[in-house]
């Protein structure tokens, strides 16, 4: 299965999960505190549209996706783990900075990782345009393009 069909199946999923009101994530967050892994997941699964959110600002393309996605998901368990409804803001307020900080550390990663040609065509439907010339021709907005075109790729 490729990437693509694993996000329409992981959005088409998420989609459903309503959003919690402030007064339910609370009393449902203490239940989660209290040691309830139904409240746990519940607090989880109505945050996965976030997770997604901090995914698409931080991805470009070459960055594996579902790899990210699985990353921010830790990232939001974790800050489940250590967040406290007595201190009176929203859990996603609390865990925002460890989703980012989860998908950022596996984007460094990556990075670490990978070798890129740049004689690799830059868009799949061209073979002219590698990543090389992209580099070198100064168009403003060539990476823009390319993030673009590989996200509406992804998406349909």
């Amino acid at each position: 299965m490729e990437e693509r069909d694993l996000l329409r199946m992981f959005q088409k999923e998420i989609e459903n999960i309503p959003v919690l009101t402030r007064e339910e994530e609370a009393i449902i967050a203490r239940q989660a505190r209290a040691g309830d892994q139904a409240s746990a997941d519940c607090i989880i699964e109505s945050n996965l549209r976030f997770v997604l959110k901090v995914v698409f600002s931080c991805w470009r393309p070459g960055l594996p996706l579902m790899d990210l996605i699985s990353e921010g998901c830790r990232g939001l368990i974790r800050a489940l783990q250590t967040f406290d409804p007595g201190r009176g803001f929203r859990f996603i307020t609390y865990a925002e900075p460890w989703i980012t900080s989860y998908v950022k550390r596996a984007i460094m990663s990556h990075r670490r990782h990978e070798h890129i040609s740049l004689d690799k065509p830059a868009y799949d439907d061209e073979d002219e345009i590698t990543l090389k010339d992209l580099l070198i021709s100064g168009e403003a907005g060539a990476d823009e393009t390319l993030f673009n075109k590989e996200v509406h790729r992804m998406l349909t």
